[in-house]
C-alpha cells in the first residue's frame, strides 16, 4: 500500500523511467525555502552540498535513493512553499522516477479489462455481421462486404464515423444500395462498446429510458448530416443495430416523431435464434422498405 500507519510507505515504490533532472533541481531549490542558503540546508539535511550541486546542476547520473528524498522531504519545504513532508516527498518520488506499485498493478489490470473487453467486442461485431449476413442471404439478397462506402460524397459525410462497430455491406440489386450498420449491442455482463460509454452497466437495476436517451444524443449527429447532406445518403441506408429488447424499445419510442430524409432503420437481433426478430424502417415520404422483417400493421 502506498500509506502504512497513515504514512507514506517508501517500500511500495520502485523505479520505473529516468529521473527529470530538470523538475529535480527546480524541487530542490524551492524545498530549501527563501530564508536559508543551500549550504545551510544541506547540513540540514545531513548531505554534502556536492549531492546537492550535482542535483541542481543536473548532474546527477543515477536516481536519487529513497534515502535521500525522504530526508529532503522531511528538511525541505514543498513546491507550493508550504511545509507538507508528504506532499514534498510525493514531488520527489515523481521526479526521480518512481511509481508506486499499487498504481503499476492497477494499469495492467485496467489494460488487461480493456484488452478483454476489445477482444469480446471484435468477437461481438463478427458475430452481428454474421447473423445480418446470413438473414439478408435467406431473404434471397445478393451481399459484398466493404471497408467503407465508395462514393466519394457519402464517404466524406460518414468516414469520420467509422469505428471497430460499425461495418458496411451493399446489396447487389438492379440499383445497388449501401448498408450501413452501426453496433448499439451490449456484452452480457453490461459492458457497451465506445459510442455508449456507458462501461460497468449492471444487468438489473438499469434504467433503460436513460440509456436510450443517451444513444439517442451520441447517434444524434446521424440524423444532423441527414438533414444537411440529404443528397449524400440518397443510396444508403443507415442502421442501427440492437441485441437488447429493452433499449430497442426505449429507442424506437425516441424515434417515432423524428423525421428524416433518407432510409434509417432500427433492428434487434437475436443471438440465441441468430436472426434479425425486429425492425422499424423510417422514412420521410411514409414509404416502407423492410429487409429483414415483414412490416409491422401499424408502422
Amino acid at each position: 500500500m502506498v500509506y502504512k500507519d497513515g504514512e507514506i510507505n517508501l517500500d511500495n515504490f520502485i523505479q520505473k523511467r529516468q529521473p527529470d533532472k530538470n523538475e529535480l533541481a527546480e524541487i530542490l531549490s524551492k524545498a530549501k525555502g527563501p530564508f536559508r542558503t543551500m549550504l545551510q540546508f544541506s547540513e540540514e539535511c545531513g548531505v554534502s552540498a556536492s549531492t546537492f550541486s550535482r542535483i541542481l546542476n543536473q548532474k546527477i547520473t543515477k536516481p536519487l535513493s529513497k534515502d535521500l528524498i525522504a530526508t529532503i522531504a522531511k528538511h525541505g519545504v514543498s513546491i507550493d512553499g508550504q511545509t507538507n513532508e508528504t506532499i514534498l516527498l510525493l514531488e520527489l518520488l515523481h521526479a526521480s522516477g518512481y511509481i508506486d506499485r499499487e498504481s503499476i498493478e492497477e494499469k495492467v489490470r485496467l489494460a488487461e479489462i480493456n484488452i478483454e473487453r476489445d477482444e469480446r467486442l471484435f468477437s461481438l461485431k463478427n458475430e452481428m455481421k454474421n447473423i445480418l449476413s446470413m438473414s439478408l442471404l435467406k431473404r434471397k439478397h445478393g451481399i459484398k462486404y466493404h471497408a467503407y462506402i465508395e462514393d466519394n460524397n457519402v464517404n466524406h459525410i460518414l468516414r469520420g464515423f467509422y469505428s471497430h462497430e460499425e461495418f458496411v455491406i451493399e446489396l447487389l440489386e438492379e440499383f445497388p444500395e449501401y448498408c450501413y450498420f452501426k453496433l448499439l449491442a451490449t456484452l452480457p455482463d453490461g459492458l457497451f462498446g465506445e459510442l455508449l460509454e456507458l462501461e460497468g452497466a449492471i444487468s438489473y437495476g438499469r434504467n433503460y429510458d436513460s440509456e436510450a436517451r443517451e444513444i439517442l444524443t451520441d447517434t444524434a449527429i446521424y440524423y444532423l448530416e441527414n438533414i444537411w447532406n440529404p443528397e449524400s445518403f440518397s443510396n444508403v441506408r443507415t442502421i442501427f443495430v440492437f441485441n437488447d429488447d429493452l433499449l430497442y424499445e426505449g429507442y424506437h419510442k425516441l424515434l417515432l416523431s423524428r423525421e428524416v430524409n433518407t432510409d434509417f432503420s432500427i433492428i434487434l437481433v437475436s443471438q440465441e435464434k441468430q436472426d434479425v426478430i425486429k425492425e422499424w424502417h423510417m422514412k420521410s415520404n411514409g414509404e416502407s422498405d423492410y429487409l429483414f422483417c415483414d412490416p409491422p400493421e401499424h408502422n
